[in-house]
């Protein structure tokens, strides 16, 4: 069987990889989102699934794994956001 048209991937972006907040502030992990695209449908952000936790307030190193699926299932694609918390013990 021979495939035409344009065959595109699905792809996943974050704003960005690596993200240092200060203890105790808000994560929303959502927000680190930038596109989720599917170029079957179009915008799949609603659809990407986010596994980790990040304690705000332990300071540390944190990973976040942001993975989505295309409408069909037969794509996957997937993201690492590395979450720093700063601050000292004594805060």
């Amino acid at each position: 069987a021979a495939v035409t048209g344009d065959v595109s991937d699905i792809t996943l972006t974050l704003t960005q990889n690596n993200v240092e907040i200060p203890r105790g502030s808000e994560f929303i992990p959502q927000s680190y989102i930038a596109e989720a695209t599917d170029p079957a449908v179009g915008s799949i952000a609603d659809r990407v699934q986010v596994t980790g936790t990040v304690n705000v307030k332990t300071p540390g190193d944190y990973s976040v794994v942001y993975t989505v699926y295309s409408l069909d299932t037969t794509q996957v694609a997937r993201a690492l956001l590395h979450v720093r918390v700063t601050g000292d013990a004594n805060g």
